[in-house]
């Protein structure tokens, strides 16, 4: 169809996007987001693409990932703290939970049943000093 064919003179109308835009729009922009160069773009197979883009997604999996289990810490410690200001049995811990945990795995087993035949020793206690009240 001419430009004159549509009534808008000599310009002529564009029906479709060429398939170099069509690439750049929605190919090569994605891709420069995502860290490619240009140079490689060009260079690589429609394949080699494909897998870049897939590489990228697990990228963006395993940082959201990372940023959820970050936020589950932080409200971890969020609650520690609270606990710790509303109740005189809880105290905040005195180590982040990554050094409590890998201190906590090189305890020997006989030093792990020490430690929560202590636990228990001290909870009765707290039970029966709560009765005696």
């Amino acid at each position: 169809m001419s430009g004159e064919e549509n009534g808008q003179g000599s310009k002529p109308v564009e029906l479709k996007k060429g398939l170099t835009d069509t690439i750049v729009s929605e190919i090569l922009i994605p891709a420069l987001s995502m860290g490619m160069r240009e140079a490689d773009f060009w260079a690589s197979t429609p394949r080699q693409i494909m897998r870049f883009f897939k590489a990228n997604e697990l990228k963006e999996k395993r940082e959201l990932s990372k940023m959820d289990a970050l936020g589950w810490t932080v409200g971890s410690y969020v609650c520690s703290a609270i606990s710790a200001c509303i109740s005189k049995d809880f105290k905040y811990p005195s180590k982040p939970y990554s050094v409590q945990k890998e201190e906590d795995e090189n305890i020997s087993e006989e030093d792990r049943k020490l430690v929560e035949r202590l636990r228990l020793m001290q909870l009765q206690r707290k039970i029966k000093d709560k009765e005696n009240r």
